[in-house]
């Protein structure tokens, strides 16, 4: 997590993302919620953009992430597969 600071140079940023298939969601997860579970926010939340490809996060991730109170949210896009994951992070999350 960092400040927004200089909107342009973020959207740039993010605008130049290289797109790929990750192998599973249980690594950028993990990371969020680590710098999540830090944060003095009064709301936390994660928001998954994906097609459903990659591999469920662990029991365990889920289970710590609901227990900081984070809540998630799953968008569909061009999903190729079954959505099983997809819908089961936000049922869960």
């Amino acid at each position: 997590l960092q400040p927004v600071g200089d909107k342009r140079k973020l959207a740039s940023a993010i605008a130049g993302m290289n797109q790929g298939d990750m192998v599973s969601f249980e690594g950028p997860m993990r990371l969020a919620y680590q710098d999540l579970v830090k944060s003095s926010a009064n709301l936390k939340h994660m928001l998954v953009f994906s097609d459903g490809d990659p591999g469920a996060p662990s029991a365990q991730l889920m289970k710590d992430i609901v227990a900081a109170k984070i809540t998630i949210s799953t968008v569909m896009i061009g999903g190729h597969v079954a959505p099983a994951t997809m819908e089961r992070m936000a049922a869960e999350g």
